[in-house]
């Protein structure tokens, strides 16, 4: 069990390379979800349930994973980037175009690594939700920006 806790914790190892770990399991997770979205046609509602799921399952893992472990927010977790990315996604079915597959990567990135205003104040928290909690608000205000630009024509 506690090798396939660190499995998904890491995301199938991607949280173990030395750099850029969060961006790559986001870019590396965001193509999966964006092959997912086309090929099955998925919607935004399936999308929403699956975020929802994937929540749950990031909140097990990682409390698990903190077993025993002695920095709060280890750096090889990145099951929460992938939550961040899929919550970020949840509008492309709506607006299937490059431009609002760009920016959710740039703007999802941009409030992960930045962590502005209400994401920081979550991440300071150390606790086991707050690891996973700043990327869902991350993905939230994401979806948020690229549903305004996309209902008002912009991509």
């Amino acid at each position: 069990m506690e090798k396939n806790i660190k499995y998904l914790a890491t995301f199938f190892g991607v949280g173990l390379i030395n750099r850029f770990e969060g961006t790559v399991a986001t870019v590396i997770s965001g193509a999966f979800f964006i092959l997912v979205i086309k090929i099955f046609n998925i919607s935004s509602i399936i999308l929403a349930a699956a975020s929802l799921s994937l929540f749950f399952i990031s909140y097990y893992v990682v409390v698990e994973f903190q077993v025993g472990a002695t920095d709060p927010d280890p750096r090889e977790i990145v099951i929460d980037e992938v939550l961040g990315t899929l919550i970020s996604l949840i509008g492309l079915p709506i607006f299937f175009n490059l431009s609002y597959i760009l920016l959710a990567f740039i703007f999802f990135r941009i409030f992960d690594y930045f962590k502005p205003s209400i994401i920081y104040r979550i991440q300071i928290k150390n606790t086991d939700a707050s690891i996973i909690l700043d990327d869902v608000v991350a993905g939230i205000i994401t979806l948020a920006i690229l549903l305004s630009l996309g209902l008002n024509g912009i991509i």
